[in-house]
């Protein structure tokens, strides 16, 4: 019988930082000319770093997904542009 942890994916050991994290979004935002809104929300996922821009608003927030171990730029979301 397999243990129950072997069922579901364990967490990685992340290899960026929290502060490495901001530091490539905000990065990011600027080379695609998004507005990068203080102040901002950083959360850790199984893979990836969340943060979020204008964490308090409702309105120009920009999601920026970082891959924990590459770095990598996953995903970029918003704001929505009228």
């Amino acid at each position: 019988m397999m243990p129950w942890a072997a069922l579901y994916p364990q967490p990685v050991n992340p290899r960026i930082t929290r502060y490495e994290a901001v530091a490539i979004a905000r990065a990011e935002c600027r080379r695609r000319n998004v507005p990068w809104y203080e102040p901002i929300t950083v959360h850790a996922s199984w893979r990836n770093w969340l943060i979020w821009t204008m964490s308090q608003g409702r309105e120009n927030n920009v999601h920026v997904a970082i891959d924990r171990r590459t770095g990598k730029v996953r995903r970029v979301v918003g704001p929505r542009r009228c």
